[in-house]
């Protein structure tokens, strides 16, 4: 019972080997960021694929851009959720 409550108290206190403990708050702006990369990576793609389509006639072109749009628009709902994630628990 004593070593348990020793661990329980250690929790909060930092680690012996001079590494932080685990904050959320440490990524929320790089996660921000990696969105808002997304975003400008997301319309770069568009452009280029909407130019490619007018030029060749092509509707592959088309085609791919909805689907880059779709993944992209995918992984930053999955960064959003995994901030909101970290932020509930940590």
């Amino acid at each position: 019972m004593i070593k348990l409550a020793g661990i329980a108290r250690g929790l909060n206190e930092e680690p012996v080997d001079g590494t932080k403990p685990f904050s959320a708050a440490e990524y929320e702006d790089m996660m921000d960021a990696l969105v808002g990369d997304m975003e400008e990576l997301q319309m770069m793609i568009i452009k280029s694929l909407e130019s490619a389509a007018e030029a060749t006639g092509d509707t592959t072109y088309e085609q791919s851009k909805n689907q880059a749009a779709r993944y992209l628009d995918t992984a930053q709902k999955n960064i959003e959720f995994l901030k909101k994630m970290l932020k509930r628990k940590y």
